[in-house]
């Protein structure tokens, strides 16, 4: 999903859940990827097409969470994520 918004190298570190031996939806997993890229949970956004129960999780982290959508919403999502990584 990522590789579509050509953002992948920008975002740092990304964390697999299977490749982390974490179920989905963990609250670790987020917390993990906050400690591993020396920021707080409020300093955080996790980008991605994610579920009611992950969007939970993400919450409950204390991360913020932009919601990649297929369809004609998809460019606006794709404008908000350069707009916030910026040039």
């Amino acid at each position: 999903v990522l590789e579509d918004f050509a953002v992948s190298e920008c975002l740092s570190p990304m964390l697999i859940s299977e490749a982390e031996r974490v179920e989905k939806p963990s609250v670790s997993i987020f917390l993990d990827a906050c400690a591993r890229g020396g920021a707080t949970p409020a300093e955080t956004l996790h980008v991605g097409m994610i579920s009611e129960s992950k969007l939970h999780a993400i919450h409950n982290a204390g991360l913020y969470a932009l919601l990649l959508r297929e369809g004609p919403e998809r460019e606006g999502c794709r404008e908000l994520l350069g707009w916030i990584l910026g040039p």
